[in-house]
């Protein structure tokens, strides 16, 4: 699986647990999201790990403020 396979399906996989479509996904800030609590942070995680193979820390994951920012992340970790 490609990278951009990758992040087309953490779209696809936050969209579903976030309750949001991929397209709000693209341009709504995360603090927005209500699903976007602790839980939602956690799956998150899980799915980055899953599908990236690696462990991202809540503090990272908080510093992203929409989806644009958790995919720099991932370009410049993985």
């Amino acid at each position: 699986m490609t990278h951009d396979d990758k992040i087309a399906e953490l779209k696809k996989q936050m969209s579903e647990i976030l309750e949001i479509s991929e397209s709000n996904l693209e341009t709504v800030n995360m603090s927005d999201i209500a699903e976007y609590d602790s839980m939602g942070k956690i799956n998150v995680s899980l799915i980055i790990e899953e599908l990236f193979e690696y462990e991202i820390d809540f503090d990272t994951l908080d510093s992203a403020k929409n989806f644009s920012g958790i995919c720099d992340i991932l370009a410049a970790k993985v």
